[in-house]
């Protein structure tokens, strides 16, 4: 019985055997002529050297390539960045040679190890483990009292200061998240009293600095460990500039750049706060938003620009208005407007326009300049209007001076009766207006012609 079992399952097994063989193993006839054609195939594409013709490419994006370098026992990382890369695959003979090009190329090399306060790399205490910053992180001179990290927070405490190219930043305490994780973002938060203090210059004795409850920054992707990447800063709450000793602006929020020697603070108001403040000696403006530009690698201030509606008060009776961008050079006191939204300046019952304006030291004699259009219905309860190059409006003496260019005098129309002069004077208190100089009592065709272009729409 046993014998006949055992010669009934070799059998089995010899026919599962044989089976496998002839369906899976054997090479059949048509299975020859398929492996004869992928030969002649191969050799004639290898005979007529077709990538020789015609190079084979691939096209690429967001490219990324890492390199380590070994100095003594230490790792520096490098990594290049590239938007998009062509690979071409070329034939010499029977070598292959692959060449690649990358387009847009950016990439960061490492400089040195963490430092705090100069003290080495960084080993904190987290959770009872003694715990070690990424040795990619680099920072320029950082200080703070107390400092914990988790491996991916690291939390500094009272007295928090970091030395940077951008200024020297200051708050009671900060957190900088992300450390430690692969291909997520640095980002960088100071809570309470931040303040930042861009470099003084030898013009400018006492230094520019920012102020606010809040701040955030994150490291830029091309330096992604290092705090040297940081070019921009937004300040967030209660948000106090200080330009200079007579000047300052409030606001909700700010944004800080620099880019070599060109450092921007674009200054926005948050709810409830529909405008930014600027008070500027006696002056103070309101607007949309304001930016101040610096220039040097000290930085000194070489414009201030807004957006939006304007609204200037000034130290004497007045104030200004405009529709649109405002430009002030501090260099010559000079505020310009574009030619679409003139300045508007009104004071009781005078209503002017000019494209540019500034006020004169020390008698605080307010200043317009370039198409000078005077309107008004109330003066001496007469319709007013007026053409001139340039205006002057002192406050104290209730008087406005109005100036002709070379060629051109001063264009003046009251209820029908005209007259020029170089130089006409319009006093407030009482009302009066007097002309100086060659006076004609007429326009002549030229003068008609160019008030009526002007002043059309009035009259």
């Amino acid at each position: 019985m046993f014998t006949k079992t055992m010669l009934t399952a070799t059998l089995f097994l010899f026919c599962y055997a044989l089976g496998i063989f002839f369906f899976a193993i054997r090479i059949r006839p048509e299975d020859q002529k398929t492996y004869s054609t992928l030969i002649e195939e191969s050799d004639v594409l290898c005979s007529k050297r077709a990538f020789e013709k015609k190079p084979a490419m691939q096209q690429r994006f967001d490219v990324q390539k890492d390199i380590w370098t070994l100095d003594g026992v230490e790792r520096s990382h490098a990594r290049l960045n590239s938007r998009d890369s062509t690979l071409t695959l070329r034939q010499r003979g029977k070598k292959f040679k692959a060449e690649e090009k990358l387009q847009g190329v950016s990439g960061w090399m490492q400089e040195k190890k963490s430092q705090i306060s100069n003290t080495g790399p960084i080993h904190l205490q987290a959770d009872g483990k003694i715990q070690k910053l990424p040795s990619q992180f680099l920072t320029h001179h950082l200080e703070a009292d107390k400092a914990t990290y988790d491996g991916k927070t690291l939390s500094l405490n009272g007295a928090f200061h970091l030395t940077h190219p951008m200024g020297n930043l200051r708050s009671i305490s900060a957190s900088i998240e992300g450390l430690g994780i692969k291909n997520q973002p640095i980002h960088i938060f100071l809570d309470q009293q931040v303040q930042i203090d861009l470099p003084a210059s030898e013009k400018r004795k006492q230094p520019i600095f920012i102020r606010s409850d809040r701040a955030s920054s994150t490291l830029a992707e091309q330096h992604p460990f290092s705090f040297l990447s940081v070019q921009t800063i937004q300040f967030q709450k209660n948000v106090y500039i200080s330009g200079s000793e007579n000047m300052e602006a409030h606001g909700g929020l700010a944004l800080y750049k620099k880019k070599q020697n060109v450092s921007t603070i674009t200054l926005y108001p948050t709810l409830p706060l529909l405008y930014c403040q600027l008070l500027y000696d006696e002056i103070s403006l309101h607007a949309e938003t304001i930016e101040f530009l610096f220039t040097g690698e000290k930085p000194q201030l070489a414009q201030i620009s807004t957006t939006g509606d304007s609204e200037i008060f000034l130290p004497s009776n007045g104030y200004l208005l405009c529709k649109g961008p405002l430009l002030y050079h501090p260099e010559n006191n000079v505020l310009s407007a574009s030619p679409q939204t003139p300045l508007q300046f009104t004071s009781d019952t005078l209503y002017l326009e000019a494209d540019r304006a500034r006020i004169a030291q020390p008698d605080k004699t307010l200043i317009l300049e370039g198409n000078i259009r005077l309107i008004s219905s109330q003066f001496q309860n007469k319709e007013t209007y007026a053409i001139a190059e340039t205006a002057r409006y002192c406050a104290e003496e209730n008087l406005l001076i109005l100036n002709g260019s070379p060629g051109r005098k001063v264009l003046f129309w009251q209820d029908g009766f005209t007259f020029t002069a170089p130089e006409i004077h319009i006093r407030k208190d009482p009302e009066t207006v007097q002309g100086v100089g060659d006076i004609h009592f007429t326009f002549d065709l030229d003068e008609q012609d160019y008030f009526e272009q002007i002043f059309s729409k009035y009259l």
